[in-house]
């Protein structure tokens, strides 16, 4: 029994998510001016007590799942509390990827959230390598 390009493809996939290994993918600009209008209405970004976090949350799943696909990192969590509608939250706290995201989104964003971006970047950058 022979491996297909697609099983192929999944086994490599869980090996880098086991080893820690993001696929690199080349974002276009048009992806990334949709994802930094998205961030700028539904995303926030800041620092806590011990690091930094980013994240975005929607009642629309299929933009959440487009949104982490194009940043290539982060969770999905699903929120359920009735009678509101279910809402998926997109986050992460590691500070390489705040950094790489912030950085490719922060040219697209309008000043509120580029002086927010910013501040939450110069953090970023004093964090030890420790949440690499």
């Amino acid at each position: 029994m022979g491996l297909n390009e697609t099983k192929i493809t999944e086994l490599v996939d869980l090996r880098n998510k086991r080893l820690g290994i993001r696929e690199q993918i080349n974002r276009t600009s048009q992806e990334i001016a949709w994802a930094a209008g998205l961030f700028e209405g539904e995303g926030s970004s800041y620092k806590t007590r011990t690091g930094v976090r980013i994240e975005l949350s929607s009642c629309d799943e299929d933009v959440v799942d487009e949104f982490a696909r194009i940043m290539n990192c982060g969770t999905i969590s699903k929120r359920e509390r009735p009678p509101y509608k279910p809402h998926w939250r997109w986050y992460t706290n590691k500070r390489d990827d705040v950094i790489e995201i912030l950085t490719f989104l922060l040219p697209y964003l309008g000043k509120r959230r580029t002086e927010n971006a910013q501040a939450v970047l110069e953090k970023a950058r004093q964090i030890s390598d420790y949440r690499k």
